[in-house]
Parts: C-alpha cells; sequence; structure tokens
C-alpha cells in the first residue's frame, strides 16, 4: 500500500458512510448496489435521503451529520472512473447545480455523462449571494463546516457511493471551483493533500479578512462627497475598451499593464459616459472570464501532458451571452516582473518570497 492510499485510508475511517448490501452481499464485501439500493445508506456522519435514476444518472441526495445536504450523480452506463466534485460560490448555503452543460464542465466526458459529479452547501441553508442576513455564522459548528470540512467529508462520502454502486472507488479524484470554490481548493490541497488528484482553484476568495474589508474600502472610495457614485455602470465600456486597446484583451498579469486612468479624465466642468469624471478614476468588470480547464487537467493529471494554450471564453456580467473566445498562455504569476512604467502598478512589492 502507498503512502497516499494508507494516509487516505486512515482518514476515512471517521466519515465514511455505512452501506448495507442486503443478504445477497459476498463472503468477503457488500455486493454492488443498484441505484434503490443506495436509499438504505446510513452512518453516523450521515445518511442517503432518495436515490433515484434520472437522465441517464443514478441521483442521491443526502445530509451529513449535522445539516450539510449533497448530491451525487453516479452514471448508470459509461463510467471513466473519473469523479468530480464541484465547489460553490459566495456564502453558499444551496447544492450547486449539477445539471450538464455547465461552465467548467464543457468537456467531453462530462457531456457524455460518463464523470460522477458531487457537490454540497456547506452545512448551511442562505442565500449565495449574501442578500440575507449570515445568521448561521453564530454556529462555530457551521463556520468550520464552512470554512474547512465540508468538502473533505463529501469526498469520503461520495467514495463510499462508489464503492457501493460500482463495486470500488474511482481511479481519479478532481475537484473544481471558482471564488468561495477556489478556496475550497486551496484548502484541500493544504489541509486534506491525498483526496484529489487534481484540482481547478479558479480565483479563490482565500484571503476572507482583507476581501471583506476591501468591499467597504471600495464603496467609501466610489462615493463623491454629495454622497453619488463616482465610477458608474455607463462608464464601464469605455474603461473597458481603453483598458483593451493599452493591455490586449487578456491581462495575464496587470503588472504589466501599463493603463493610465488618467489618459480617460474627462475635459474640466464635463462629465460623459465616455470619460472619467473625478479625482479618483477607477475600473470594474464588464466581462467575466469563464475558463475550460477541466479537460486540460484531467489530461495532465492522467497523461502527463502539461497544458499550453488554453481556450477562454468570456461571458457578459450578467452572464447571459458568450461574447469572445480567447487563447491564454498559462504563466507563472510569481515569478518576478518588471512593472509598467507610469502604470497602477509602478510601485509594486510582492510581501514574501519568490
Amino acid at each position: 500500500m502507498t503512502i497516499r492510499k494508507l494516509l487516505t485510508a486512515l482518514v476515512a475511517v471517521p466519515l465514511v458512510l455505512v452501506l448495507d448490501g442486503g443478504a445477497g452481499a459476498a463472503a468477503d464485501g457488500p455486493a454492488p448496489l443498484d441505484c434503490a439500493g443506495l436509499a438504505t445508506a446510513h452512518g453516523p456522519q450521515g445518511s442517503v435521503t432518495s436515490a433515484d435514476t434520472v437522465d441517464g444518472y443514478c441521483q442521491v441526495r443526502g445530509v451529513l451529520q449535522p445539516a450539510t445536504r449533497f448530491t451525487v450523480k453516479l452514471p448508470v452506463h459509461g463510467w471513466t472512473g473519473r469523479y468530480v466534485q464541484q465547489g460553490c460560490g459566495g456564502l453558499c448555503g444551496e447544492v450547486p447545480d449539477l445539471t450538464f452543460p455547465l461552465f467548467g464542465f464543457a468537456c467531453p466526458a462530462a457531456l457524455a455523462r460518463t464523470l460522477v459529479v458531487a457537490a454540497d452547501d456547506t452545512g448551511h441553508t442562505g442565500d449565495p449571494e449574501g442578500a440575507g442576513p449570515a445568521t448561521w455564522g453564530r454556529d462555530p459548528r457551521a463556520r468550520v463546516e464552512f470554512g474547512r470540512t465540508s468538502e473533505h467529508r463529501l469526498r469520503l462520502a461520495s467514495d463510499a457511493l462508489m464503492t457501493a454502486y460500482y463495486g470500488h472507488g474511482p481511479t481519479f479524484r478532481y475537484f473544481d471551483g471558482c471564488s468561495t470554490g477556489g478556496r475550497q481548493g486551496l484548502n484541500l490541497a493544504q489541509r486534506f493533500p491525498t483526496d484529489f488528484d487534481g484540482i481547478l482553484a479558479g480565483a479563490p476568495a482565500n484571503n476572507a479578512a482583507p476581501l471583506a474589508l476591501l468591499a467597504a474600502w471600495v464603496a467609501v472610495r466610489n462615493t463623491a462627497a454629495d454622497g453619488s457614485q463616482i465610477l458608474g455602470p455607463e462608464k464601464i465600456p469605455a474603461l473597458h475598451d481603453a483598458v483593451v486597446r493599452t493591455c490586449g484583451e487578456v491581462i495575464q498579469d496587470p503588472r504589466r499593464c501599463g493603463f493610465r486612468p488618467s489618459s480617460l479624465r474627462c475635459p474640466p466642468r464635463v462629465d460623459r459616459p465616455t470619460c472619467l469624471f473625478g479625482p479618483e478614476p477607477g475600473s470594474g468588470p464588464s466581462e467575466v472570464g469563464v475558463p475550460e480547464f477541466l479537460q486540460l487537467l484531467m489530461d495532465w493529471v492522467e497523461r502527463g501532458s502539461a497544458p499550453g494554450v488554453i481556450d477562454v471564453p468570456t461571458v457578459s456580467g450578467d452572464l447571459t451571452e458568450v461574447i469572445r473566445d480567447l487563447d491564454v498562455a498559462p504563466f507563472d504569476a510569481l515569478a518576478p516582473v518588471t512593472a509598467a512604467p507610469g502604470s497602477l502598478n509602478a510601485d509594486y512589492h510582492y510581501v514574501g518570497r519568490y
């Protein structure tokens, strides 16, 4: 047994679901169950609430105690041995939709319904966008589940379900998440390094205190003395176009971007959507990048083929329209660089070690 497998076995013991194979179980272990049979899954750390065949999947829903709801979708036919766990966004509070196609799941294996996919709500019910009060945060256990343990516990429960349904566990495990999901990916890599073979950690919201302060800072800095908004949504298209002209359609490294907001300053006593008016020209997104990295990650892990140029579709800010497809080459974000002269990053200094 390898060290990786040994560590996985050791951490799996306390949380794994107990699945009853019934009277027909083989002497050396339980026989694989049909989908309906997964409804018998139970254990001190979790239980299955439903198991139904839906759209080519055995769709299993359950709860990890005390309150983490989860969904696992197991292909009825053609499983490739791959498991993909989807992270959540914002404050989570609901199980992410696992209906295909999803951003990040547009790879052939996902569209062919040959991946086991799973997600959870991180142990509480609420609005992921934070529109309502996050009263669940008063519970210390709920905070720990949201911040550290939910994704690890889901991985263990999913392994048990795959073993019960197919007779064996996965060959490769992957985690895919953005924002809070990206933070979950970094947490898994650091605290549970044997859980996954590959992790996609997009835009990780992994430094919560500064992020919370940043939102308040942006609101204050973007408010004029009379209480009006300095930079409104009507100015974003012009700002976006100006940045693209200076730095290209994809800013891979903002330290190399030489855009100067002062270049868009409005004439004195003139304010219009095509220029920036006020003492503090700012910036904001008009597009959202949607990287399709899952297939590339799987090829890298399973075949040793490191990714080269990656196709990155971008969609409108309201996620309703694909605007363009761009080719992006990976780069080392921690490599020392010289900031573009005169740019916002001219005084950039990395605090730490390269």
